[in-house]
């Protein structure tokens, strides 16, 4: 999860004036389960972030 906050810190449709936020979505058996939030510039481009992260 480290390695995938650092790549979209550096990507640069993240807006960087706004923090990023991480979520723990869940508490499996075997995971904690979280969640990386961001804002982008273009909303047009959401979906192609859900991909990458």
């Amino acid at each position: 999860m480290i390695y995938r906050c650092q790549n979209a810190a550096k990507n640069s449709k993240i807006l960087p004036d706004i923090f990023s936020v991480v979520i723990v979505t869940a508490f499996a058996d075997s995971s904690v389960n979280l969640q990386l939030r961001f804002w982008i510039e273009n909303p047009s481009d959401q979906y192609s972030f859900m991909e990458l992260y």
